[in-house]
């Protein structure tokens, strides 16, 4: 049995469509730190394009590597949210390797 149905897959767009709202009601993502310069996909096109770029992976990878995309962009999701410039930084890097592998 696949590792992510096709609902998990499009849980999975959902959220990372919703790093991406323009709605208006998620615009102040960065939280506390926003003068302190947290990263956020708004003030970060590279990181917004990366992002873009690894959901459109999702369909056309193997399980594995559909696996550790959606895990890559939830681990930056979630340190957008904190405001953890480590950890945006250490998942970044592990995404562009990967997208880097998969592209080749």
């Amino acid at each position: 049995m696949s590792r992510f149905d096709q609902n998990d897959l499009d849980h999975a767009r959902q959220r990372i469509h919703a790093l991406f709202d323009d709605d208006g009601d998620n615009d102040d993502k960065e939280g506390p730190d926003d003068e302190a310069g947290a990263f956020s996909t708004t003030t970060d096109p590279d990181l917004e394009e990366l992002l873009i770029r690894a959901g459109g992976k999702l369909d056309s990878v193997g399980e594995e590597d559909r696996g550790e995309l959606i895990d890559l962009i939830e681990i930056i999701r979630d340190a957008l949210a904190a405001g953890d410039r480590t950890a945006i930084e250490n998942a970044r890097q592990q995404l562009t390797d990967l997208l880097f592998y998969l592209e080749t």
